[in-house]
């Protein structure tokens, strides 16, 4: 069993750790692999933002997820937060390009289709994209 001082509320220990930018609220302690900010809260790792949601607006509902309008996932600012389905995130996630398998628009592939007479890897050189 450990000893010592029982662990801080979690709003002071949230405050303790974001940054307050004109912008986006950055949260400047750990981060999972992808950027998130992540703290401990009732012994289960939680992401920043999902607590920020907590801190403002009470409860997430079962089935929704907290997504960024700003695409930045160290940001904790409520305002730049919304609720939406694990749909509504991967449609935010194209519509915005961020997905990492999207690497052309529509737009793009109409003009690769247009040009037949183009070799493949002069292609995928001039669009940027490769087999992996």
């Amino acid at each position: 069993m450990r000893t010592g001082r029982p662990p801080l509320p979690v709003a002071p220990r949230f405050w303790a750790h974001t940054h307050k930018g004109d912008s986006c609220w950055t949260w400047t302690a750990a981060r999972d692999r992808d950027g998130y900010g992540v703290m401990r809260v009732y012994g289960k790792m939680t992401k920043t933002h999902r607590v920020s949601w907590m801190l403002h607006y009470g409860s997430i509902p079962d089935g929704l997820q907290v997504l960024h309008r700003c695409d930045h996932p160290g940001c904790v600012r409520p305002d730049h937060l919304f609720l939406g389905t694990g749909a509504d995130n991967v449609a935010d996630m194209i519509e915005k390009r961020r997905h990492p398998l999207i690497k052309l628009t529509a737009a793009d592939v109409g003009a690769i289709r247009g040009r037949p007479d183009v070799d493949r890897r002069g292609l995928a050189a001039e669009f940027g994209v490769h087999r992996d």
